[in-house]
């Protein structure tokens, strides 16, 4: 919903992208949920990007990673995994680095300074993807953790991730442990209201009576 009216206001911020097939069809690449909200509006025309039947196939993941970049949903492991990605498919064999007109459009589409990108990169380069998925959601997840775990052995990475998961457990104990205190109060507070005394009262009473 909030997709359509962001078109309906403002119209298509960017294309969608699609492949062009031998017989001149086209399989969509990126922008499902803009086409979706284009068809609900009864739009017929929308812009796209389109790549040509013979693109290279690590082209169009590289459109793909670029576009999911862009979302400003995503936290700061789930893009240094995307990063990751773009590093495995259009980056310098060995080298952790991103082609130049690959930075320049990632701080283009994010709006991000190269310097913040650069940290982006060098947690994608030095953390696993084991490490990033342990990260997600928890105190690390964010780029300067990362970029602080990146620049530590790979000893020392490993004792902090186990802090952090130890903490965040912690934490989520406690959590717990206060939810559970909440409901127990709301219960005997529940049982404690007047109005569900007098009618204990009440039935006692009839009890009493029939006696």
């Amino acid at each position: 919903a909030h997709l359509i009216e962001s078109i309906k206001l403002l119209g298509f911020t960017s294309a969608i992208a699609v492949r062009q097939r031998e017989d001149f069809g086209f399989d969509l690449v990126s922008g499902c949920h803009r086409l979706h909200a284009a068809a609900a509006l009864g739009l017929t025309e929308i812009p796209a990007l389109v790549f040509a039947t013979d693109t290279p196939p690590d082209l169009i993941i590289r459109n793909e990673l670029l576009e999911n970049l862009a979302r400003r949903v995503l936290t700061a492991v789930e893009k240094t995994e995307h990063i990751q990605r773009l590093l495995n498919t259009t980056g310098e064999p060995g080298a952790g680095k991103l082609g130049d007109d690959t930075i320049e459009q990632l701080c283009s589409r994010m709006q991000m300074a190269p310097a913040t990108l650069e940290h982006y990169t060098t947690a994608a380069s030095s953390l696993t993807p084991q490490e990033l998925a342990t990260l997600r959601g928890t105190s690390g997840d964010t780029v300067k953790s990362l970029s602080n775990l990146a620049d530590m052995t790979p000893e020392a990475r490993s004792r902090r991730i186990a802090r952090i998961q130890l903490e965040e457990e912690r934490v989520a104990s406690v959590q717990i442990g206060h939810l559970a205190a909440r409901r127990t109060a709301d219960m005997l507070s529940t049982k404690l209201r007047p109005s569900e005394i007098t009618e204990l009262l009440d039935q006692l009473n009839r009890t009493t009576l029939k006696q």
